[in-house]
């Protein structure tokens, strides 16, 4: 054998030798030795496409994400059929909410290798999270079918049909993922909000208290564990694991670092309080009944609230002044996030009911509406179906306008659309039907349409802002809820303690309005007569 083969075969002897070594190293967590030996094998061989991987993987691991890129790139530089490459490059993107380029990442993934099982699972949260859950079903599916004994695959799959509300096959599929790994915490949790979902309190609690005892910081269960709380009237509680929602992705976008104090609900007669809004129009109008409470406590209260609420919220009692998001904030001392202000003032489930209304609106603008004055003698009825198309549950708790459309069928009614910017489709039904006034171009922000309700007899409504309003002023509101409500309206009951004016009716199966129409429709004709 002549010098330069010796020579040849000895170099790659070393860097296989450093290879090898540097993969133990990361696996028994010793990242720095690791990084020394993938650098020695680059040191032999500078277009070794795995070291430049496993780089990649050490800084990732590290949280250097910036460098762990540079290293799958020049992965693909070298080897451009490199999957896993493409694969991680798409997770850091994702872990970063840059979704469009993790999409195209996984994509490019799965071109290079048909079966990647976890690219397959990863772009089914993406879709997920676009709500395109059609996509998502078929990745979630095309994972599990390539690795049917991978428990995050199989997890994934149950969260989708979660999204679906098909909760018997999510509660199936997370079962499943705990059989083969029964330490996945996410699984536990996901049965959890699952059971509560199916209205079963006791297990919804049982499986969530099991994820929390294997991680007592996980996030999605210990909000869980707070709407539970809340959904059995147990505020006490509640609002103490309410307060994890800050921990949540979504709610990254709307966390105010203030240098000043947060306030914890203590005798600040001298300070300035400023509290914001930070969910929902609903959420917003059913809250603010508590800052008169709070400003028995504090010298002066700024309340900001999204501009369509401003008018509407200056009638609001215990603000001194009401700001609109994005005007300049006055000097403050202490702030809060308006739904902490239960927690901070002990408020119980008998607590709730502050005095209604808490919102009004002027005299002269209720004498100034002269639209529904030729409507005199008709029993007047303003509904709205649908709510905030972003919600996460706005396919479940919004109702088809068809329904109630029916409703003109009931002698001596009218019925007015107090619904804002309806679908182009939705408004041809009304069209159609020919009884309906469609009031949407006379409403500009919530004022306006607190002055039509104002102006009714009766609102019916989905579960959306408007029925806290009606609710706020103190109309007469029948709320119509899917099977899975929101916590704010309790296990069961026809009454709620947040508004005493309010009537409940429920479906009594999931997405069945049949049965919550039919009663509608018997209520109201007694009602009529």
């Amino acid at each position: 054998m002549d010098n330069k083969r010796r020579s040849v075969e000895t170099n790659v002897a070393d860097y296989i030798y450093f290879y090898n070594l540097g993969r133990k190293y990361i696996k028994s967590g010793d990242l720095e030795r690791a990084e020394d030996c993938f650098r020695q094998v680059l040191k032999l061989n500078n277009g070794y496409s795995e070291a430049y991987y496993h780089l990649g993987r050490i800084f990732f691991k590290r949280g250097k994400y910036e460098e762990a890129i540079k290293n799958y790139r020049r992965v693909i530089e070298i080897d451009p059929d490199h999957a896993k490459a493409y694969f991680s490059i798409g997770l850091i993107f994702q872990l970063h909410g840059k979704i469009r380029e993790a999409e195209k990442f996984y994509l490019k993934a799965i071109e290079m290798n048909p079966d990647f099982a976890e690219a397959y699972s990863n772009l089914s949260s993406i879709f997920c999270n676009k709500r395109d859950l059609g996509n998502a079903l078929y990745y979630a599916v095309k994972s599990v079918r390539l690795q049917p004994q991978n428990p995050f695959s199989l997890n994934n799959l149950g969260k989708v049909y979660g999204y679906l509300y098909q909760y018997d096959k999510a509660v199936k599929f997370f079962k499943k993922a705990i059989e083969i790994k029964p330490d996945l915490v996410e699984a536990y949790s996901n049965l959890g909000s699952c059971y509560l979902n199916l209205r079963d309190i006791r297990k919804s609690l049982y499986f969530t208290e099991k994820a929390l005892s294997l991680n007592p910081n996980f996030v999605e269960a210990r909000c869980n564990r707070g709407f539970i709380y809340l959904t059995l009237g147990e505020y006490e509680k509640g609002w103490q694991d309410y307060e994890w929602r800050w921990y949540r992705k979504e709610f990254e976008k709307i966390k105010r670092d203030f240098s000043k104090p947060i306030w914890n609900g203590e005798d600040i007669v001298n300070k300035t309080l400023f509290v914001f809004a930070e969910q929902g129009f609903g959420d917003t109008i059913q809250f603010c009944r508590f800052l008169k409470i709070a400003r028995k406590k504090v010298g002066k209260l700024i309340f900001e609230v999204p501009s369509a609420l401003k008018k509407i919220i200056d009638f609001c009692e215990g603000a001194d002044l009401v700001i609109k998001s994005g005007e300049r904030i006055p000097d403050f001392d202490f702030y809060i996030p308006l739904l902490s202000l239960p927690r901070v003032l002990n408020i119980k489930l008998q607590d709730v009911y502050t005095g209604i209304p808490y919102l009004s609106v002027k005299r002269d603008d209720l004498a100034r509406n002269s639209i529904l004055s030729k409507y005199k003698d008709k029993f007047k009825i303003g509904f709205v179906w649908a709510g905030n198309r972003e919600h996460l549950n706005d396919l479940n708790r919004s109702i088809d306008v068809t329904y109630f459309i029916r409703l003109t069928d009931v002698p001596n009614v009218q019925l007015f659309s107090l619904q804002k910017n309806p679908s182009e489709a939705d408004c041809l039904k009304l069209r159609e039907n020919g009884k309906i006034v469609d009031l949407n171009e006379y409403i500009n922000d919530f004022y306006d349409t607190a002055i039509f309700i104002k102006n009714m007899d009766l609102v019916v409504s989905a579960d959306t802002a408007v029925a806290h309003l009606a609710g706020a002023i103190g109309k007469n509101v029948w709320l119509l809820l899917p099977y899975n409500s929101d916590w704010r309206w309790l296990l069961d009951g026809e009454d709620s303690p947040w508004y005493p004016t309010m009537r409940i009716f429920r479906q009594k199966k999931l997405g069945n309005w049949e049965n919550v129409f039919d009663n509608v429709f018997t209520e109201l004709k007694k009602l009529i007569k």
